[in-house]
């Protein structure tokens, strides 16, 4: 089963986490968010471990930015989708190859 690490954006804050149903995972937390939520990207990886251990990495490299949770600062979005990486697969620790999946407004 096709799981997704994915990146949700409320107005100053990205969330980074995993599930395998991204729209129901932002029904949820939109529920009990104040602001409008949306996916900024989500990664597909091929198992449940493979996205546990690509959302422990993001949150690794984005550590700089953390502000609670999984919740980090909007302006970790430069590092993480930055131009060069849209749509393209690119290679990251253990292995595994990535095409992020950028959402449009």
């Amino acid at each position: 089963m096709t799981h997704y690490v994915y990146i949700i954006e409320a107005k100053h804050a990205i969330k980074v986490g995993f599930t395998d149903d991204v729209d129901r995972r932002l029904a949820e937390l939109q529920t009990g968010s104040p602001t409008r939520l949306r996916v900024m990207a989500r990664f597909p990886v091929e198992s449940e471990g493979a996205a546990r251990t690509l959302e422990r990495e993001m949150h690794d490299q984005l550590a700089p930015y953390h502000l609670h949770g999984e919740w980090f600062q909007r302006s970790a979005l430069k590092y993480v989708l930055r131009p060069e990486l849209r749509g393209k697969r690119r290679k990251i620790s253990r292995g595994f190859w990535l095409r992020a999946e950028v959402m449009r407004p």
